[in-house]
């Protein structure tokens, strides 16, 4: 069996993403390995395959229907990604939360500890 890396390699050299660097690992894979050969045949057996199928065509365009639904029933979507910030208020930075969790467990640890203090005496 072929490591994840070299299969991966072997399917962005079908899909002609590889530097050179990685073009050259792959031309001497394919030199040492007959499984590596294999498995690229498949890969590009399988790439054409794809290729030739036809892109199917949607009998109903029900992009404004979907759009209209979202209006009507009030829907936001919240943006994602980095520069993305919370609305302020009712939320606390994750320090906040460690924190207080740290604290938690701090104190009921000394309590534990005096705990037995006074009942191993």
């Amino acid at each position: 069996m072929l490591p994840e890396r070299d299969r991966e390699l072997l399917t962005a050299y079908v899909d002609g993403e590889l530097t050179a660097r990685q073009r050259k690992h792959v031309t001497k894979l394919l030199q040492k390995s007959p499984e590596a050969r294999i498995l690229l045949e498949r890969l590009q057996s399988d790439s054409k395959t794809l290729k030739a199928l036809s892109k199917p065509t949607l009998e109903l365009d029900l992009s404004q229907k979907v759009l209209s639904q979202i209006d009507q029933r009030g829907i936001t979507v919240k943006p994602t990604g980095a520069l993305y910030m919370p609305p302020p208020g009712g939320t606390f930075p994750a320090w906040v939360g460690v924190t207080v969790v740290a604290g938690t467990v701090a104190t009921l640890g000394l309590v534990s500890y005096a705990v037995f203090l006074v009942l191993l005496r």
